[in-house]
């Protein structure tokens, strides 16, 4: 089975890490706003808009919360040397894909 080298794999992990602190950055304001939130509403419509902001920031939190959980479990795969491998092929994930999505467990033909 082909992998990347440990030069590659170590230009992989740096992309990661970025892209997970900046996740959880993300995450972390998100809860912040959530906790910060007013929990005294004086109007119907202060409530309807207090309830859209509140729906909004959890979706986003669990979206990074998420991203944060799928970026760990590609920094693991780096550790263990089987980052890059597509799950389902075995193949390589092509690098462009790897530096847009460093989280893809799959190549783009995986599912087909």
């Amino acid at each position: 089975m082909k992998k990347y080298t440990d030069e590659e794999l170590k230009e992989f992990e740096a992309i990661i890490n970025s892209k997970l602190i900046q996740a959880e950055e993300s995450f972390n304001r998100s809860c912040k706003d959530l906790n910060d939130m007013d929990p005294d509403i004086k109007s119907f419509d202060d409530n309807a808009e207090q309830m859209m902001t509140k729906e909004n920031l959890t979706r986003m939190a669990s979206r990074q919360e998420k991203a944060v959980k799928e970026l760990k479990a590609a920094m693991m795969r780096v550790k263990n040397k089987t980052y890059g491998v597509c799950l389902v092929t075995g193949e390589l994930i092509p690098k462009d894909r790897l530096n847009a999505i460093p989280q893809a467990m799959t190549t783009i033909n995986a599912g087909r």
